[in-house]
């Protein structure tokens, strides 16, 4: 699983590109998933309903399954706000998490500002006009696709990062 950060001012069209990269990727085959983080308190059950009251009456994780699709809410209460991280493993296999928001941390993200996007943390390239989803998303894949490279080379036999033939 890679994490590719998505940061910048507020409406710097952080969403859009998101919107954008997950649409292009997808439509080449890859999977993603997306985190988005948010300082506001945001309860996306509906006051009243049965999933609501079960998680107002103690509930520490609410599933609310449906024909097409799972939402999990999972109380923190007192606990610290995961880390991205944990996050990201909760999901399941994928290609690439967008993450939307999530300025610490060491993971590499594109920084969206003026209508530009440039990569910062450890990736190179750019930068491009935000309207550029084509070149963006193609600039991803090339990622990605680097990392699985080196990930293949890390673990060859004969490899410093094998374990094999030690």
């Amino acid at each position: 699983m890679r994490l590719l950060g998505v940061v910048g001012e507020s409406d710097s069209g952080k969403t859009t590109l998101i919107e954008g990269l997950v649409g292009r990727l997808v439509a080449r085959g890859r999977v993603v998933h997306a985190v988005k983080r948010t300082h506001h308190d945001v309860d996306v059950d509906r006051p009243g309903k049965d999933s609501w009251r079960h998680r107002k009456a103690g509930a520490s994780v609410v599933a609310l399954v449906t024909p097409t699709r799972v939402c999990v809410v999972h109380e923190l209460g007192e606990q610290p706000q995961p880390a991205l991280i944990e996050v990201c493993r909760s999901l399941g296999p994928c290609d690439v998490v967008l993450v939307e928001g999530w300025r610490d941390g060491d993971h590499p993200r594109l920084e969206v500002a003026e209508g530009q996007v440039t990569p910062r943390v450890g990736i190179a390239g750019g930068p491009w006009s935000r309207d550029d989803l084509d070149a963006i998303a193609a600039f991803v894949e090339e990622w990605l696709d680097g990392a699985r490279r080196s990930a293949r080379a890390r673990s060859a036999p004969g490899s410093r990062g094998s374990d094999r033939g030690r």
